[in-house]
């Protein structure tokens, strides 16, 4: 059976992870997002949705469905919260990702890569899923400029949550650099695809 070589990608906020990720399905990965994985749980009426319910409070439930802003802006407010809600999620979004794995096993032809983008991919062990790892990285000043929807409290808050660019970088397997344009990060975006699917 041949290989399916899985790819986990993180960075620090606004640092351009999504963008890498974009760019390695057009040139031909299978791409997953863990923040569509979450969305897809936060289901009111399963039992997941349930136990979140507890946590965070029924007010959360708008139309019959989880308000996300609210959750949010309530979790990062409380780390208590914060750290009962990611008790309930991460080990579903891990088991989540376990099925997508062995479902692309299964399939003629298997893609090139298999691409998970996970924000706390080593701060909360799902690095142990992938063959390989990678951290998109940027100055603060330009993730913070990218992100200017977010208030500079917000982005210290999350971004505190992270391990810093630094401890990322030592521990992912390739560092891509995104200081510069879109056609500048597609460039080192393919040269990295290509050093990927060449083993």
């Amino acid at each position: 059976m041949l290989d399916l070589r899985t790819v986990g990608i993180t960075g620090g906020i606004a640092s351009g992870k999504t963008s890498v990720c974009r760019m390695l399905k057009n040139l031909g990965a299978q791409v997953v997002f863990t923040d569509q994985v979450v969305h897809a749980l936060l289901v009111p009426d399963t039992n997941i949705g349930k136990r979140i319910l507890k946590i965070v409070g029924a007010d959360v439930v708008e139309d019959g469905k989880f308000n996300r802003e609210k959750i949010a802006k309530r979790v990062f407010n409380s780390p208590d919260l914060l750290f009962q809600l990611e008790e309930v999620l991460h080990p579903e979004v891990y088991q989540e990702l376990e099925r997508k794995i062995q479902e692309t096993l299964n399939k003629t032809p298997l893609p090139s890569l298999f691409v998970v983008e996970v924000p706390l991919l080593f701060e909360v062990g799902f690095d142990r899923l992938f063959d390989k790892t990678v951290v998109v990285v940027a100055d603060e000043k330009l993730r913070n400029r990218r992100c200017n929807l977010i208030k500079q409290a917000d982005f210290e808050k999350r971004s505190s949550r992270h391990l810093t660019q630094e401890e990322k970088m030592q521990r992912a397997d390739y560092i891509l650099d995104n200081n510069g344009t879109l056609e500048e990060l597609f460039v080192k975006t393919s040269n990295l695809y290509h050093q990927l699917t060449n083993y």
